[in-house]
This record gives structure tokens, C-alpha cells and sequence, in this order.
């Protein structure tokens, strides 16, 4: 995951999904936008969500994301 701060790119963040492929993001700083991509050893496969923003004191819920299995 990668965040802007003032047009500055801040350190990505690996986030593990559960057997489902479910996952959560504790922490994130509010009113900074963060956009995630899923990736594999070898390469990013889709985009998750792009820009996201969350207030102070927001959960967000994100529903279902469906990411296409790549063509090979």
C-alpha cells in the first residue's frame, strides 16, 4: 500500500489477506490518500483501490473487490 503525503510517495505496507482473501487496514492516518495493489512474488496483478481517503474516526467497509486472475 502506498500513501501521498504532499505529492511524496511514503513506504509501502504488505497486507496479508486470510484464507477467504479478506483483509483489514488498522492505523491508516487520517486524511492521507492511500492507494493498493494486489501483487504476487513476481508482479502486481491488479489495482485494489486508488485514492482512497478516510476521515477521523471513519471505518470504511470496501465491499467485495474482485481482482481478475491474469492472463498468462
Amino acid at each position: 500500500m502506498w500513501g501521498s503525503v504532499k505529492g511524496k510517495q511514503v513506504q509501502p505496507t504488505d497486507i496479508l489477506v486470510d484464507d477467504d482473501g479478506r483483509f483489514e487496514v488498522l492505523g491508516m492516518l487520517p486524511e492521507l490518500k492511500v492507494s493498493a495493489q494486489a501483487t504476487t512474488s513476481q508482479r502486481t496483478v491488479g489495482r485494489v483501490f486508488q485514492s482512497l481517503v478516510i476521515m477521523p474516526g471513519e471505518d470504511r467497509d470496501l465491499g467485495n473487490i474482485v481482482i481478475e486472475k491474469p492472463t498468462e
